[in-house]
């Protein structure tokens, strides 16, 4: 008979705020409180990196210490006293709150949309408004990467997940950390060895906006004000439920239907499922496997449906580049598809049609505007806007 196993209850617990709370081993504070629903401010923690304790403000007071601690780097240790709203912790978070406030532009777009924003709910949440401090709001500089994504300094807190998420998630390296003190900012590197591949896992993983995609959606309102064209929109498979998320919807439910009728009311002619387009490259590709299978290319044969690593191969592995399908993305299939078959189908002037292609990766957009894609001199897609552009 299988011998059942037998399931121990940790005898470790520490006390927050009087109440007992259990732990597994190398958990830090943070981590015990989040999983019992404690909530304790934090900026620059982010469960995909390891805790770096720059912003100060996830600070607790632990029974027998001195000092306030960090608790995103103080690991638990049984019997552990801690208090999370003592007036020595509330003045001391809401200073450092208000010191990194201090660096962030007023009339920061994201703060002005109110979305994705810790820095704001924060500052709501815990009534901080005074600005006492020196800053540096419009002096630093703003860093452009290619049409996809940008850094900007004005609205950057130096939390530094940025870059993390392109050093030890990427393993790109392209950011880095340059000066000291008031003179620090957040920019590319300067080594000519490495090069962004507009993953935009940097504005991810941005908590107040500063990285971010380059928006083009104020070009397409314009369009859909003026409607001197045909606007056609498609969207990732990928978009229907990820834009659920921005609206309340539960994690993992479709919004297929919903988008659609949005999309027309925002003022598009006709909307495509990029769905059909993939199944398109699925074709072509398997097409063009078997040719290469019979001898006339190089093998095995990569797909590149990700912009993103396309431009990983091209830059940092060249080598690689005879093996790439020659196979088209699913959004540029499905763009060409809309400027030739399509268009020829309804009897419309190409030149007339106007593809907004909605999308969950800002390599996207650099992708769409790539010399080499284009069809009868016309970019098959000409404009793309994330998920989060088109909650906005």
């Amino acid at each position: 008979m299988p011998i059942k196993k037998q399931i121990l209850k940790s005898n470790k617990s520490i006390c927050i705020n009087g109440k007992d709370y259990e732990f597994e081993p190398d958990m830090t504070i943070l981590e015990v409180a989040k999983r019992n629903g404690i909530y304790i401010p934090t900026f620059c923690n982010h469960p995909d990196f390891p805790p770096k304790a720059n912003c100060r403000v996830c600070v607790v007071e632990i029974e027998g210490r001195r000092k306030l601690e960090t608790s995103c780097s103080v690991k638990a240790e049984s019997g552990m006293k801690i208090r999370t709203d003592t007036e020595r912790v509330k003045k001391a978070r809401n200073m450092n709150i208000e010191l990194v406030f201090a660096e962030h532009i007023e009339k920061c777009p994201t703060c002005i949309w109110r979305t994705n924003c810790s820095l704001l709910e924060m500052a709501d949440k815990y009534k901080v408004r005074i600005q006492r401090f020196a800053d540096r709001k419009g002096k630093r500089k703003t860093y452009k990467f290619a049409n996809a994504v940008e850094l900007d300094g004005t609205q950057c807190i130096d939390c530094r997940n940025c870059v993390d998420a392109c050093t030890l998630l990427q393993k790109i390296d392209y950011l880095e950390v340059d000066g000291k003190g008031i003179h620090q900012e957040i920019r590319p590197t300067r080594d000519k060895g490495k090069e962004c591949i507009y993953c935009g896992q940097c504005a991810v993983h941005c908590p107040v906006g500063a990285a971010q995609e380059q928006a083009d959606w104020d070009e397409v309102e314009a369009l859909l004000k003026n409607k001197t064209k045909t606007l056609v929109a498609q969207f990732a498979p990928s978009v229907r439920v990820a834009i659920g998320e921005e609206f309340g919807f539960g994690y993992g439910e479709e919004t297929t239907e919903k988008m659609v009728a949005a999309l027309k009311a925002l003022g598009f002619d006709y909307v495509f499922d990029v769905n059909f387009s993939a199944d398109i490259t699925t074709m072509v590709e398997a097409e063009e496997l078997l040719e290469r299978a019979s001898g006339t290319g190089s093998m095995p044969m990569f797909t590149s449906c990700c912009p993103a690593w396309v431009k990983y191969i091209e830059f940092y592995h060249p080598e690689l580049i005879p093996h790439l399908t020659n196979s088209k993305s699913p959004q540029i299939h499905g763009g060409g598809l809309i400027k030739t078959y399509w268009a020829e189908k309804m009897k419309i002037n190409p030149d007339n049609i106007i593809v907004v292609s909605v999308m969950p990766c800002t390599a996207k957009k650099f992708e769409a505007s790539r010399e080499e894609l284009k069809i009868n001199k016309l970019n098959p897609v000409d404009y793309v806007v994330t998920t989060r552009e088109l909650a906005w």
